[in-house]
């Protein structure tokens, strides 16, 4: 089985928050079950290893040519905002922020793509890679940068 390495452990738009991400299931405010994904936080992996994670951001991975050549096309697409109907049937169409709000961004399709063809995402601890800006997903799905 290969792997898919990823060096931005660090800080997430310039917070102490790891960009490394955990599938989880969560209930609404109606009991509606949502899958989403969410950041690893300190205390959850020991820095300085390396260790398998859910998905990973695109902003430092090494990935082997081969995980090109087996993935479908389109390798990196994002479907956040879309609409839910567009969707049915894509692997990211589980994936929901709140109920209604289906998809993803481009670095959590890759991954979730990789993961469904049997791919290991790994994370190295030891790496620290900051963002030169910090943007918010807004309810279109549209990235807006806040500060530079």
């Amino acid at each position: 089985m290969s792997r898919i390495t990823s060096g931005e452990s660090g800080s997430s738009y310039g917070s102490s928050t790891p960009a490394i991400w955990k599938d989880f299931v969560y209930a609404d405010e109606n009991g509606n079950k949502l899958r989403s994904f969410r950041p690893l936080f300190d205390g959850e992996f020991q820095p300085g290893q390396l260790i398998e994670v859910d998905a990973v951001p695109m902003g430092c991975c090494l990935i082997k040519t081969e995980v090109f050549r087996n993935l479908p096309r389109p390798w990196f697409y994002w479907t956040l905002g879309r609409d839910a109907s567009m969707l049915q049937g894509d692997i990211s169409y589980p994936i929901q922020v709140r109920q209604g709000t289906h998809g993803c961004s481009e670095d959590l399709y890759f991954s979730l793509r990789a993961r469904e063809r049997g791919y290991r995402l790994l994370c190295d601890t030891s790496v620290l890679v900051r963002h030169e800006s910090q943007g918010v997903v807004g309810g279109e799905g549209r990235m807006d940068v806040i500060e530079a």
